[in-house]
Parts: structure tokens; C-alpha cells; sequence
């Protein structure tokens, strides 16, 4: 792939002082969406009945590296919040704090899971075979691990505030464990032997609603 228009403007954002990370906004917006794969991509297309286009190659080439490298690397280097006791009582006493925990914890899984209803009840959307609403529950909890994105845009609202900023990392560490260890301790009452193959089989990852 030819990445050195996206290098490029990525150095000539860090050099005039706007956030560097904007560079790779742009340039995924500047990716057709319509555009082939190349003919030896081994990319899989989004619709079993469609064929891969240049954007599912470049996500089948470049999510290996981003997931296990780039984002861990990013996630890590954007925390950096030293605690102590007087952070942690903070937690429940301070709006902004308050606030991101209730925004993963009960926007996020309450958000989803209502609006797919809603979406299934208007008949737009249908349940994938074997899907359960304990299933959407879970999707809605682990969406509540928001990390990486939820770090960026604290750096990017809270920068002159440095005492808001740690404690809203703090925020955000604190409430995407708690949805993290909620959705496995759900995901643990699942009967051991329930046949996954039924989620896979309906062609949606992770089971989410279809479009009908």
C-alpha cells in the first residue's frame, strides 16, 4: 500500500502544532469505499455476496498491527496517571468523574440495547439465529470498555486542566474494568454447551442485529 501521502501529512500536522492523530481521520476518509481490492488481496468482503473492495484489504492487512501493536502502544503512552488515595475518593464525589462512569456503565450498554430493540420492534432490523438478549446485554457491556478512544478525546477536552484530565483517565480505567469484569461474569452463567455456531452461522460478527 502506498502510505507515505498519509506519513506525510501526519509530519506536516505534528509540525504545525494540530493534533497529529487528525491525519489519520483524513486520510481513512480519503480511501474509497468502492474501490477493489487488488486482485491478490486475501481480504474477505463485509457481505458474503459481495466482493472485497480496497477498504476491507487494507483493514484485513493493517488490523493485526493496529489491534496487537499500535492501539496497546497508544493506550499505555496515554495513561500515565500515578493514584493515590485522595483520586480514588474523588471517583464518586467529582461531576466529570461521575459522569464518564456513568456514560460507560449505563449509556453505553443501556444506549445499544434499547436502540436495537427499538430497531427490531420497527422491524428494520431482525435477531440473528440463536441471538438472545442476554447476548445484547453483553455487547452492550463490553462496549462500555471504551480505553483507547475514550483516553484520546480526554486528552483532546482536557489538556488545560491536568488535575481533571488524570482523574478522568482514572475514570475510564476504573469503569471499563468494572464493564469488562461485569460482562465476563454475565458470559460465565452461559451454559457451557451452548452452540456458538448459530451466531456465526447468521453472518453478523458478534452477533449484532441485521438489517432486514
Amino acid at each position: 500500500e502506498k502510505l507515505e501521502g498519509g506519513v506525510a501529512l501526519w509530519y506536516c500536522l505534528l509540525c504545525s502544532g494540530v493534533n497529529a492523530d487528525i491525519a489519520g481521520v483524513v486520510a481513512a476518509l480519503a480511501i474509497p469505499g468502492t474501490a477493489p481490492a487488488p486482485p491478490a488481496s486475501e481480504a474477505e468482503p463485509l457481505e458474503p455476496d459481495m466482493k472485497p473492495t480496497l477498504m476491507d484489504h487494507l483493514i484485513h492487512k493493517l488490523l493485526p498491527y493496529t489491534a496487537l501493536i499500535v492501539m496497546p502502544l497508544f493506550a499505555l503512552a496515554n495513561t500515565a496517571v500515578a493514584i493515590d488515595m485522595s483520586m480514588i475518593s474523588a471517583l464518586v464525589q467529582q461531576p466529570v468523574a461521575v459522569g464518564i462512569a456513568a456514560g460507560l456503565l449505563l449509556g453505553k450498554p443501556l444506549g445499544i440495547t434499547a436502540f436495537s430493540l427499538a430497531s427490531i420492534k420497527a422491524g428494520i432490523a431482525s435477531w440473528p439465529e440463536g441471538m438472545e438478549l442476554k447476548h445484547l446485554l453483553v455487547c452492550g457491556l463490553l462496549a462500555g470498555v471504551g480505553f483507547t478512544m475514550c483516553l484520546f478525546l480526554i486528552t483532546l477536552a482536557l489538556t488545560a486542566t491536568p488535575d481533571a484530565m488524570r482523574l478522568a483517565k482514572l475514570a475510564v480505567i476504573a469503569a471499563s474494568a468494572v464493564a469488562g469484569t461485569a460482562a465476563a461474569a454475565i458470559m460465565n452463567t452461559f451454559p457451557e454447551n451452548e452452540d456458538d455456531s448459530k451466531l456465526a452461522d447468521s453472518g453478523t460478527p458478534g452477533g449484532a442485529p441485521v438489517l432486514a
